[in-house]
């Protein structure tokens, strides 16, 4: 069974549609729900102006704790047929409005959206929650034809069930945002019976937000569980480790235990946003990756694209050393534990007496001490310039094994990246 990551990824599922309506089958707008869960009340017209151009064919649930935007909300539904306004108690934010003020929703429509207000702490966090906002609900309810085009997503790819705004590029600098969460995460699944998902700590999860696009059967064990306010936390919320942010990773493992895929929606308009958000940290990193170990940022992408004919060397060695304990030695250490998921044993050097002992844990021997065996891999990490002198020294040592990753194939010369297992790292076959 695949991780809903890993199905996203191979599957390519991934949505970018236009504001315009772009399909020609007609849609059943009766069978359709959006709940909004609005709490803010200074915010709240903003809200107002996407909730507005929902199709008046299409059941509009509005859900607040917060009397002074009840009133708001109460007013505006005067001049919408379409509208519900539903008062709950101040407890559990979203995640209360979506599991126990909805849960009569979700029985009643086929498909369903849930969308919810955000607001900065901070100042100084105003243009990130904007830019989170605008992903949350410009990617769920832009317009009417953007609604539309949605719809016939789910109308065109029976296998979906979800459909999800992007996760911010900026979460995914920060492991701790599943870390922290993977283990309730992993007990909530166990309450909820998910028995035909997998949750694994090494691949995020790709709902973050408790906003979305959904089947409403794909989230009926969602429902299973009896909620009650008192299941959350009362305010001030915590910012993570909660059973609200449990709720919020859980939805694709959720509609994956139902027979369903989890794909993520944007519109064209953001996703332009996206491409130059992530240009601009694409050049941040290789800036701080440069000036902070003096390593061309193009080091790290030819060890990137050659990372499967990496991991095909380690696997074939139950014992791992790097020739070379200088800057091109240090970044290969980094890349290989975090890009390989390899701890090298030690650090080879002609003269150990020239060296640190020990560099980030890692112990700098002499090669002369180390027994070679068939078992003991060999990667040579220094620069260029002093690649074939190290060749050349294996070589009389009667060690041919090793590897020169500046040797190895490139991405033009592979497909998919893979090597073939009957190639052998030896001089003659680099």
């Amino acid at each position: 069974m695949e991780n809903v990551w890993d199905i996203r990824e191979n599957r390519g599922l991934y949505y970018i549609l236009p504001e315009q309506v772009i399909g020609t089958e007609s849609i059943d707008y009766s069978d359709v729900a959006i709940i909004a869960y609005i709490y803010y009340e200074d915010t709240v017209g903003r809200y107002l102006e996407y909730i507005k151009d929902i199709p008046s064919e299409i059941a509009v649930f509005l859900i607040s704790s917060n009397e002074n935007t009840l009133k708001i909300l109460n007013q505006f539904k005067q001049k919408k047929q379409n509208i519900q306004v539903i008062k709950k108690r101040n407890r559990g934010r979203d995640v209360s409005a979506l599991l126990i003020s909805a849960k009569e929703i979700f029985q009643n429509y086929t498909y369903v959206c849930f969308v919810h207000d955000k607001k900065a702490k901070a100042k100084e966090d105003q243009r990130r929650v904007d830019f989170w906002i605008e992903n949350l609900w410009n990617n769920t309810l832009k317009s009417r034809g953007y609604i539309e085009n949605v719809l016939q997503v789910f109308g065109n790819n029976p296998n979906i069930g979800l459909l999800v705004p992007p996760e911010l590029y900026y979460y995914m600098q920060d492991s701790t945002f599943w870390y922290t969460e993977f283990e309730r995460t992993k007990e909530l699944a166990k309450e909820l019976g998910l028995t035909h998902t997998i949750i694994e700590e090494n691949c995020p999860p790709i709902t973050i937000g408790t906003v979305f696009w959904c089947k409403a059967d794909a989230m009926k064990k969602l429902f299973s569980r009896q909620w009650k306010f008192e299941d959350f936390v009362d305010e001030p919320m915590p910012g993570g480790e909660t059973i609200s942010h449990a709720v919020e990773r859980i939805l694709a493992y959720v509609a994956q235990d139902a027979g369903y895929d989890t794909g993520t929606v944007m519109v064209v308009e953001y996703a332009k946003k996206l491409l130059m958000a992530l240009q601009n940290e694409k050049r941040n990193f290789c800036n701080m990756f440069t000036n902070g170990m003096n390593i061309s940022s193009l080091s790290l992408w030819e060890f990137y694209i050659r990372k499967e004919q990496i991991k095909k060397y380690v696997s074939d060695h139950s014992e791992i050393y790097l020739f070379g304990a200088g800057k091109r030695g240090r970044f290969y250490l980094t890349a290989f534990r975090e890009i390989i998921g390899c701890n090298p044993q030690a650090f080879l050097v002609t003269d150990s007496t020239l060296n640190e002992k020990n560099i980030n844990g890692v112990p700098v021997i002499s090669f002369k001490t180390l027994n070679i065996e068939t078992a003991t891999g060999i990667v040579i990490s220094v620069g260029k310039l002093f690649e074939d002198e190290i060749k050349t020294y294996l070589k009389l040592k009667n060690y041919n094994g090793y590897l020169c990753i500046n040797d190895l194939a490139t991405d033009d010369d592979l497909k998919n990246h893979c090597i073939d297992d009957r190639q052998t790292y030896t001089e003659e076959s680099i």
